[in-house]
């Protein structure tokens, strides 16, 4: 078992100023992190069927940077608050991992916060069908509700594909897989400090070289450590 508090110290700290696009467009997801029975929970969303992308799939709330958006926290806390009804009030900021990129060559920056007071979720009906919550550690975890795939990806114009893995889990009855997934083994393994049951990445391919896309051409990026700190 491992505490809020806990898991929070094990994350390694390091300027914002130190995180880098994996691509030209931008976004950002809030990890909202909270203790219940002494383990550390995630809240999750499921997309409703009317959005234009991603429709019925399990989500971290967020979404697009605005211009307004003076940071990537601005826009985690903006768009859960747009989402759920999250006061930006009850949450305590901790840091960022390095961004990921998204199927739609976004750069998706997971931004990573504590929920300082609870309070009742009020989901925007237009956007999320429902919220909950999962403990966090599920994700490294092997078990039958547990698949991935090895799938390439290429863009116009790229001299070769590039491998990259993808995980699918049934939990809870809702099924978290892609990018939501990757991104809560990464944060789930550096704050516990074990390493998933199974195999994260391509055994060929470096965990710490994400896919990034430049000039049109998709390729992954040098090696780089994968939590920032945020400066407020």
């Amino acid at each position: 078992m491992c505490n809020l508090d806990l898991f929070v110290s094990r994350l390694t700290s390091f300027s914002e100023a130190n995180l880098k696009p994996v691509a030209d467009r931008a976004a950002a997801v809030l990890m909202l992190l909270e203790e219940a029975d002494g383990a550390v929970h995630i809240t999750l969303t499921q997309r409703s069927g009317s959005v234009r992308t991603h429709q019925g799939e399990v989500c971290l709330p967020g979404g697009k940077r605005d211009p307004a958006d003076r940071s990537n926290v601005a826009t985690a806390l903006r768009e859960a608050n747009e989402e759920i009804g999250l006061d930006p009030e009850n949450v305590r900021i901790i840091g960022c991992l390095q961004p990921f990129l998204s199927r739609h060559m976004l750069s998706v920056t997971p931004v990573v916060g504590i929920l300082t007071q609870f309070q009742d979720f009020c989901p925007s009906a237009a956007e999320v069908a429902v919220v909950f919550r999962i403990p966090l550690a599920l994700v490294l975890e092997e078990h039958t509700r547990h698949i991935w795939r090895d799938l390439q990806w290429e863009l116009p114009g790229s001299l070769a594909p590039a491998w990259h893995r993808v995980h699918y889990f049934d939990i809870e009855g809702q099924n978290v897989w892609g990018l939501t997934a990757a991104m809560l083994i990464e944060l789930a393994e550096q704050g516990f400090r074990r390493q998933a049951a199974f195999q994260v990445n391509i055994p060929e391919i470096q965990p710490d070289r994400p896919l990034i896309v430049e000039g049109g051409q998709l390729s992954q990026a040098a090696a780089s450590q994968t939590f920032q700190m945020v400066r407020m």
